[in-house]
């Protein structure tokens, strides 16, 4: 499937939502030149094409009592690829899951209440195969995609 052509004001649109999913469409309407109801029917066929596929709030997961954020990667045979997606769509902690290239299977971004609730997922994965952890440390970057170009 070839992705939607998508001119400079619906780039900026979506540019504006990824940065405060809660911004009004007047507000961006003013920014770009376009009215509200403008700015509205753009963001609907967005969504239509699937450009646009959701909008949620970003949590601090230490304030949830999840002060422990991991990545695991999984490296399993082919047959148990299917059984291991399953686990990771079961389990709660796991956050994301990327299905990746080279030595590993996946990649996993997980938080934990503590050192027993990873032991607890860590052994349930080692089940399909070699599991390595990587406790993060600090969050030092997160941003959303860049989809305009400021002159610069």
């Amino acid at each position: 499937m070839s992705a939607p052509a998508l001119d400079l004001k619906d780039r900026r649109i979506i540019q504006a939502l990824l940065e405060n999913a809660r911004v009004s469409f007047s507000q961006i309407g003013r920014c770009i030149g376009l009215s509200q109801p403008a700015v509205s029917e753009r963001v609907r066929r967005l969504e239509r094409l699937g450009v646009i596929t959701g909008y949620g709030a970003r949590v601090n997961n230490a304030a949830l009592g999840l002060d422990v954020q991991v990545i695991i990667r999984v490296r399993t045979q082919f047959g148990h690829a299917p059984a291991c997606l399953d686990l990771c769509a079961r389990l709660p902690q796991v956050l994301d899951v990327y299905k990746v290239t080279g030595e590993d299977s996946f990649v996993l971004r997980c938080a934990f209440a503590g050192p027993g609730e990873l032991d607890q997922v860590v052994t349930k994965f080692a089940l399909y195969g070699l599991v390595t952890t990587s406790v993060v440390l600090a969050h030092a970057i997160s941003r959303p995609p860049r989809l305009t170009r400021d002159a610069s």
